[in-house]
């Protein structure tokens, strides 16, 4: 969602998942976005475990974070919807 609207601001996002890069990226176009997508920097981490076996990663969510961290994407995932065009315009 954040490189949407980095592309949706004709920004090219970076070849990264790093959430907090992305977050202060969006942040300077959208401040209150960003701060939401930095706020779930934790996402990182738990893409990169699955992936990356190896990593050592220790960080597992637990079921409370996984749903806590659903509620605020959906919210996120909102506002950007109201950034984009609506038919007709």
């Amino acid at each position: 969602m954040a490189k949407a609207v980095l592309i949706a601001r004709r920004i090219e996002p970076p070849k990264t998942h790093d959430i907090e890069l992305l977050g202060r990226l969006v942040g300077n176009q959208e401040t209150e976005i960003g701060e939401k997508i930095r706020a779930l920097t934790a996402l990182t981490v738990w893409y990169i475990a699955p992936r990356y076996p190896d990593a050592m990663i220790e960080d597992i969510p637990s079921e409370t974070d996984l749903l806590a961290a659903l509620v605020k994407l959906r919210e996120i995932r909102h506002q950007i919807d109201e950034l984009a065009p609506k038919r007709g315009e």
